[in-house]
């Protein structure tokens, strides 16, 4: 018998537990809300930041392979507002999801629009979907209007389990940015495993998981903030720390057991961080207790950031790397693309004196001036050299494979030089293993600024800098900034042997049809792989944003792809909400 789609609409109906429904909000209900739109109707269920109402459970009553879409919208105006928890009886964790960003859409009318996304294909044979509030992080909204069911043909479901079974798709990289931890409250160290879930029928090789959180010392955390999301948060930092150890085992298990590899992540700027001012997320002892061995700027300022022409400091960091090494991770991704490593310290200053003499100040040179880009490679390239030996050392140690190191580069491989990250060098002598390019360029606004003699004038350089930006630090998220740069990369990693993985934009910024044009646009150019940043908390909720960038490990794949918008996700225009027909204005202060 041919089977059809099925589309369950009306989801008060269709829920087993309706004592956790309301027809009006309650701190413990699902609240049932009618609706329409041009392709369903029915009701929707709602649980806003203050309701936590218990799951409900759908039982479609279906046999045989689906395609699961889910219909989902938006009621405080931005993406970060809705989020819910889906799962199949048989499946390991649920799946945390939202929409994509739907204000190119509906710019300030949110609640006029939603997205139906497809959530994954499954064996609905006696299957079940647990639908619940999400709780895992700040306070947020669920909105659920519609399951859709659209029946898989015997060859579709061949080529779906053959494609998972083939390891060979996995060559991305997804970095899971701030140490996520902080931003999904699992309750005991198996939960933390529901991250990585999103990542099992990817195209993902290497995930690299930022472990911030291993060097805070919460007691420096002040008690008072201005978030009162804060208390609730540093609450169970604590109590991650505690357990640390567990959750990390069991991640690198589940990883490992799944075909992937987990990296640790580290940014290499070190900081006691602040954001915004007054809050601070974590507090380094060994930055606040040395001062002295800060950056500090050509015109004599201090930055509040460690310096790598220390040796103490470059001793620090390298067993802060080795701790995260001894856990078993696969190896480390330094993320030199964010903060700055060495400046215009005194041994910076001494060590080009010794080279080049007295006669021109370093201070007063450009940041391209290949002299001090020298100095600067210097001193990083000495750290690497010790770090390589390290890691080294601790795996012959251990009787396993050496770490690998990746390390993340500006937009364009030359930019690099600007803080000494000279990744051409580090490939030629051995010792890293992959690079990133990231979106990250950093430059100095001269304009004004030179002297006579064709060098900065460190005087008017401080004036500028009172009123107005001289150091500027921008992600470019337009693909053409990625591809221009994609060639040098290329060439270096084809010298050296080194893996090369180019990053897409930042998550959630454009519609999932437009990542898939950058990614076209990256292995035209030469890209060897592609990079996914912050894809946790951000991507892989997106439900549409991941069923796009996920699969894009193969650059004959990925160039293959129709550019069809409903591959990936449909945007409908809600017609009525709680009766009252919108389809024209709504009566709200946005109407």
């Amino acid at each position: 018998m041919e089977r059809k789609e099925v589309i369950i609409s009306d989801l008060a109906a269709a829920v087993r537990e309706k004592e956790s429904l309301s027809a009006q909000p309650a701190p413990d209900k699902w609240e049932a809300v009618p609706y329409s739109t041009a392709a369903a109707a029915g009701t929707l269920l709602l649980a806003g930041p203050a309701e936590y109402p218990a799951p409900v459970t759908v039982e479609p009553g279906l046999s045989g392979w689906y395609r699961i879409y889910v219909c989902l919208g938006e009621q405080y105006g931005t993406s970060w507002a809705s989020r819910v928890d889906l799962q199949l009886t048989g499946d390991e964790f649920a799946t945390t999801a939202r929409c994509c960003n739907l204000l190119p859409f509906t710019r300030w009318k949110f609640l006029e629009w939603v997205e139906e996304s497809l959530w994954k294909a499954a064996d609905m044979t006696g299957q079940s979907i647990t639908i619940r509030k999400n709780d895992d992080g700040q306070p947020n909204t669920s909105c659920v209007l519609w399951l859709r069911f659209e029946p898989m043909t015997d060859a579709e479901v061949a080529a779906h389990t053959a494609r998972l079974a083939d390891n060979s798709r996995r060559t991305m990289l997804a970095h899971m940015d701030g140490d996520y931890h902080q931003f999904d409250m699992a309750k005991k160290p198996h939960d933390y495993c529901k991250m990585l879930y999103a990542m099992k029928e990817s195209d993902v090789e290497i995930i690299s998981q930022e472990t911030m959180y291993d060097l805070a010392d919460f007691s420096l955390c002040s008690e008072f903030s201005r978030d009162p999301g804060d208390a609730r948060r540093n609450a169970y930092l604590k109590e991650f720390d505690e357990n640390k150890e567990a959750i990390y085992k069991e991640q690198l298990d589940y990883v490992h057991k799944n075909g992937m590899k987990m990296y640790a992540a580290i940014r290499m700027g070190f900081s006691s961080f602040s954001f915004n001012a007054d809050k601070p997320l974590f507090r380094i002892a060994f930055v606040d207790e040395h001062p002295e061995w800060f950056c500090r700027t050509r015109d004599g300022y201090t930055v509040n950031m460690l310096s790598y022409a220390y040796p103490e400091v470059q001793a620090f960091v390298i067993e802060h790397i080795l701790q995260s090494a001894r856990r078993g991770f696969d190896g480390v991704t330094l993320l030199f693309s964010r903060g700055i490593q060495t400046m215009f310290e005194q041994p910076v200053i001494d060590r080009f004196v010794q080279k080049y003499g007295t006669e021109t100040d370093c201070r007063r040179l450009p940041l391209d001036d290949p002299r001090l880009n020298g100095i600067w490679s210097d001193i990083m390239t000495e750290f690497m050299v010790k770090l390589r030996g390290e890691l080294n050392a601790l795996a012959a140690a251990e009787g396993r494979p050496a770490p690998g190191i990746f390390v993340t580069g500006c937009q364009k491989l030359s930019d690099g030089l600007h803080q000494g990250v000279d990744i051409g060098r580090w490939a030629k002598e051995g010792l890293i293993t992959g690079v990133v390019q990231t979106n990250m360029c950093v430059w100095e606004d001269l304009d004004g600024l030179l002297a006579a003699d064709g060098l900065i004038d460190l005087a008017a350089y401080e004036e500028k800098g009172k009123t107005g930006l001289v150091v500027k630090r921008e992600h470019c998220n337009d693909p053409d900034s990625i591809t221009a740069g994609v060639g040098d990369y290329r060439r270096a990693a084809d010298e050296t042997g080194i893996r090369f993985f180019s990053e897409l934009q930042w998550e959630n910024t454009v519609k999932p049809e437009e990542y898939l044009a950058a990614a076209k646009a990256i292995y035209a150019a030469g890209g060897d792989s592609i990079g996914l940043w912050d894809c946790y908390p951000g991507r892989v909720f997106v439900l549409s944003e991941w069923d796009c960038v996920s699969r894009l490990g193969s650059a004959a794949g990925t160039l293959a792809l129709p550019d069809d918008p409903a591959r990936w996700h449909r945007i409908h225009k809600v017609l009525s909400y709680k009766d009252t027909d919108i389809r024209y204005v709504s009566p709200t202060w946005r109407g």
